[in-house]
């Protein structure tokens, strides 16, 4: 009988996720913990004697790893390859499908798969062919197919097959349970996979679990080598033992010991410094050993009444062995006066602003949610002093009001709610687009303090042109002149963008008029104005009379079209080069520029896509019937306005005949930009249209 055949099977192990680059100072960080579960999983090869191990995506935690990180991953996988145990890897979506392998690729026993691929190994007598695809990050339900079929896996004979990938399946689970993978465009199918194969080793979902197929082919998320965020405190950390004897291939999750994790909510209202200070005491005092901890504070403080806490310090001095975070950002603060304004508008009627929309509305107190609708709508949560703490959409009201206040909340973010929600409005709606318009809207003017998302709109910027004496592109808070594109969420991101696009183009990047003064007397001599971007072939030189004036005026227009959405030309151009580039050239570093530098093109351009369907919206009417309740949601400039139809047949008429003069003005609006305070709104819409 051949010996039995043992595999190692691990994931998601995002080497570099906090490790500082050049620490200053010696103490225990959260960088380093990773790094040693990292190395605990490899050992078991050596315990358990293995002949192969499978990492199936995210090895790292970005596409460019420092060499700190860049050491602690290679290092144990080189000392697995010189003991003669072959290592296959797996690109993830964190290193954008494309790993840096000068050092990895320094070991013939080392395979990263930089493409769908497939390997045939010879272990312990047995054939094993490993079929690898790196992992797809847009609409990879769609390419799935092809990507598979790419491999050659069914032109390679084998004992044992088995599929390494990185991408999500429908059916599995994360957030300790509470959330489930449904089918959707970045969701593969579990149908898409062979019957053929014996086994799946799966990354990107932190959550140990086995799904099957249809066909009966486990589908094997090993999980993440440590918790790596706090929605990932209830989780078992490890990696996956296979092992082939004369029973069959079998699969068992080897467990190892992780620091515990705790979020820790604290009331900080009517609490004066010294309270304050001894009650973050006690919470540090009561964790164990060892532990990572995040003090939620939450509640009202006077204004500057945080200020002078010196947490890191506090905690240092009484335990130096737990790693503990301070979030504040769910503080309301006082006015010098008495309380913000915001605060008690934003309280018990936070439905109130939609005046008759709001008709069908119920309010229920914490221990009746029971009696709670289950149709689609939005609901509010608010604390025994009527304070608005969140605002959310669902497709059942009743379960996901009940997933918040349940006493054990999965979601780190709500940890201790069930001390504080004591009162939830609901209103049942028509459709899910409509719910996410009134749950956007709320949002942006409310503000509840628990709510992340669309909170962050004030610091959206525009990306403008035409101003300066090239047509560069400039960075502007708010939208102006005909040419202008965005909002961007990030001046950062929008900024890379500015840079990518103008050394793809040739546009100049020089300063305008009033900050080039100092160039004035160098304007009779136009070749002494080149500049170093010129050299660099990033720039036509329009300023030095380098490139004419219609063929400059081109690169221009054809910038802006990208930007605006209207042209994916340049966009699959950069894809093809780096495609060819990728297969001719070993240049780690070349590659990352420019596989990075067709993203950000990428992006851009889709992003301009979003943006021209939302900008189309303006004037358009969404209605739903929901009972005897017909409501209109109008999309315009300043946001969506929400309407009740009357019931009287007059009033009716009146009204069907303001709505169609205010959908034909909003209509005529269109050739201006959105402003950035609503178009979270908008952008929801013109998804929810598209995936219809």
């Amino acid at each position: 009988m051949a010996e039995a055949l043992r595999i190692l099977h691990l994931a998601d192990s995002h080497i570099g996720a906090q490790l500082v680059r050049r620490p200053r100072v010696k103490r225990l960080r959260r960088g380093d913990d990773i790094i040693a579960s990292y190395r605990r999983v490899l050992e078991r090869a050596v315990e358990h004697d293995v002949d192969l191990v499978i990492h199936a995506g995210d090895l790292f935690d970005t596409p460019a790893p420092s060499s700190a990180a860049l050491a602690a991953a290679t290092a144990p996988l080189l000392a697995l390859a010189a003991r003669g145990i072959p290592v296959v890897i797996v690109p993830g979506n964190h290193e954008r499908s494309v790993i840096p392998g000068s050092l990895l690729l320094a070991h013939p026993l080392i395979h990263i798969a930089a493409e769908p691929t497939t390997m045939r190994m010879q272990l312990r007598g047995r054939d094993v062919a490993i079929s690898a695809i790196p992992c797809i990050r847009r609409d990879s339900l769609a390419a799935f197919d092809a990507a598979l079929a790419a491999t050659g896996w069914r032109d390679a004979e084998a004992e044992l097959r088995i599929l390494a990938t990185h991408q999500s399946f429908d059916g599995a689970r994360c957030n300790s349970g509470t959330y489930r993978f449904r089918t959707s465009e970045n969701v593969v199918s579990r149908e898409a996979i062979p019957g053929e194969f014996h086994y799946v080793a799966a990354g990107h979902i932190h959550q140990q679990q086995v799904l099957m197929t249809p066909a009966g082919t486990p589908i094997v998320y090993a999980g993440s080598c440590d918790r790596v965020s706090f929605a990932e405190r209830d989780e078992s950390k490890g990696c996956m033992l296979l092992e082939m004897n004369g029973h069959g291939l079998q699969h068992r999750f080897v467990e190892h010991a992780v620091r515990p994790m705790h979020v820790v909510p604290i009331d900080v209202t009517g609490l004066q410094p010294g309270a304050l200070r001894d009650a973050l005491a006690a919470a540090v005092a009561a964790l164990p050993e060892g532990a990572i901890a995040a003090l939620r504070l939450t509640g009202m403080a006077p204004s500057g009444g945080l200020d002078g806490l010196r947490v890191s310090e506090l905690v240092r001095a009484r335990r130096d062995d737990v790693l503990v975070s301070v979030t504040m950002r769910d503080v309301q603060f006082e006015a010098s006066g008495g309380p913000r304004r915001r605060a008690r508008s934003a309280g018990a009627e936070a439905f109130k602003s939609l005046g008759d929309f709001a008709n069908g509305s119920v309010r229920v107190e914490v221990d009746a949610l029971a009696t709670l609708p289950t149709g689609r709508g939005v609901y509010a949560l608010y604390d025994g002093e009527g304070r608005l703490l969140y605002v959310g959409k669902a497709t059942n009201l009743r379960t996901r009001v009940r997933t918040h206040v349940r006493a054990r909340s999965s979601a780190a973010h709500f940890a201790g709610w069930s001390r504080r929600i004591a009162a939830v409005d609901v209103l049942p709606l028509g459709s899910d687009g409509e719910a996410l318009l009134v749950e956007a809207d709320l949002i942006r003017r409310l503000r509840p303090p628990f709510n992340r998302r669309m909170r962050s709109w004030r610091s959206y910027c525009y990306i403008v042109g035409g101003w300066a004496p090239h047509a560069q592109f400039q960075i502007s808070d708010e939208p102006r002149g005909p040419v202008c594109f965005g909002p961007y969420r990030s001046r950062f991101a929008a900024r890379e963008l500015i840079d990518t696009l103008c050394a793809r183009f040739g546009v100049a990047l020089c300063p305008d008029e009033s900050a080039a003064d100092d160039l004035l007397p160098l304007l009779a001599e136009p070749q002494t104005l080149l500049c170093a971007r010129f050299y660099a072939g990033q720039c036509s030189g329009p300023c030095a009379d380098r490139v004419g004036p219609a063929e400059y005026a081109d690169r221009v227009r054809r910038a802006q079209a990208l930007l605006d959405g209207a042209d994916e030309s340049t966009v699959l151009a950069a894809e093809a080069e780096f495609e060819r580039l990728a297969a001719d050239s070993a240049d780690d570093a070349l590659l990352r520029t420019q596989r990075r530098a067709a993203d950000v093109l990428r992006h851009a351009y889709e992003h301009g896509v979003r943006l021209r369907r939302a900008e189309a919206l303006r004037g358009v009417c969404i209605r739903t019937t929901l009972g005897s309740i017909e409501r209109v949601t109008l999309l315009t400039s300043s946001g969506p306005e929400f309407l009740r139809v009357p019931d009287d047949a007059r009033k009716r008429r009146e009204f069907e005949e303001r709505l169609a003069l205010r959908a034909e003005r909003e209509k005529s609006y269109r050739a201006r930009r959105l402003s950035k305070a609503v178009v979270d709104g908008f952008l929801i819409v013109a998804q929810q249209r598209q995936v219809r």
